[in-house]
């Protein structure tokens, strides 16, 4: 990731994140009310202390209407740049495959 210009990596929580960053990529399974709800806090608080940044919410295994209803509900839609992410099968090894849940 470091190749592409990954500075930090944070777990998403409650807490502000605080990065010096022009760009924030969030990587969430799909329709998860919780993250989306932490998003948007994070989103508001940049915003609060006026932050010039982009926003990109990526969608695992993909977007769906329900994610779309999320940003919406939360007001944060206009934001935001939405993308999926079509992970549906990991290769572990030769012969063993999984599948997210």
């Amino acid at each position: 990731l470091k190749h592409h210009g990954v500075e930090q990596w944070f777990r998403l929580e409650d807490n502000a994140i605080k990065a010096d960053g022009t760009q924030m990529l969030f990587l969430v399974q799909a329709a998860d009310p919780v993250a989306v709800a932490r998003i948007a806090n994070q989103i508001r608080r940049d915003e609060e202390s006026k932050r010039d940044r982009h926003y990109v919410v990526i969608f695992v295994p993909r977007e769906t209407s329900q994610c779309r209803q999320l940003l919406e509900q939360e007001r944060i839609q206009a934001s935001v740049r939405v993308a999926s992410f079509e992970l549906y099968w990991v290769p572990f090894d030769g012969d063993i495959i999984s599948s997210p849940l």
